[in-house]
């Protein structure tokens, strides 16, 4: 009895780690997936093609692969990244990049965050909160000011002063820290900061 115990333990293994080995995800280094990444955004509008290759050059290959987005999953301390294929509208920016952090938000607050910005999303079950713009910079300086609206360091009136210089700055090629990573923690120890440009 307990030689079949053993038995039934070694292949219970054996078959447990070829069931790994086989949901296993595909190395970073790829050549497959890099060639997917590579033909999906081959075929994507210009300014997305773009936002994708930086984000590539940043984070390595993305995590998910489809035909009108790509996803980084646990990225700049972000619950996700993702990159829409968006065609260019005359007169408007293109909300290519949408960062999403896990961070709770209470039904009654999030009527704050629509008083401050558009390219806020809170999902359905309120546990993240989402940035769309043009600009993962731009991203990051809206869920840092929505964390103080949330936290009640700002008002949106407040918020929408502060993102307006911050705006400013950066069109004078002055990053201000709110735009270079997120200044609170939803998972990390400690805050990351990414003095990059998208």
């Amino acid at each position: 009895m307990k030689l079949l115990s053993k038995s039934f333990a070694a292949i219970a293994c054996a078959a447990l780690a070829g069931l790994a080995a086989d949901c296993a995800t595909v190395p970073e280094s790829s050549p497959a997936r890099s060639e997917r990444t590579r033909a999906v955004i081959g075929g994507w509008f210009a300014y997305s093609r773009l936002a994708a290759d930086s984000l590539i050059e940043n984070f390595g290959l993305p995590d998910r692969v489809e035909n009108h987005y790509l996803v980084w999953n646990d990225a700049a301390l972000c619950k996700r990244l993702t990159v829409w294929n968006v065609p260019p509208r005359s007169g408007f920016v293109v909300d290519a990049i949408e960062a999403t952090v896990a961070f709770p938000v209470a039904q009654e607050k999030r009527a704050l965050l629509a008083a401050f910005s558009g390219k806020l999303h809170v999902g359905f079950n309120g546990t993240e909160i989402s940035a769309r713009s043009h600009s993962l910079n731009i991203d990051f300086l809206l869920l840092n000011l929505a964390h103080e609206i949330l936290s009640g360091v700002k008002n949106p009136a407040e918020a929408r002063d502060d993102y307006e210089h911050a705006v400013r700055l950066a069109a004078a090629g002055k990053l201000s820290r709110p735009m270079q990573g997120l200044m609170f923690l939803p998972k990390s120890p400690q805050p990351a900061f990414w003095p990059l440009r998208f």
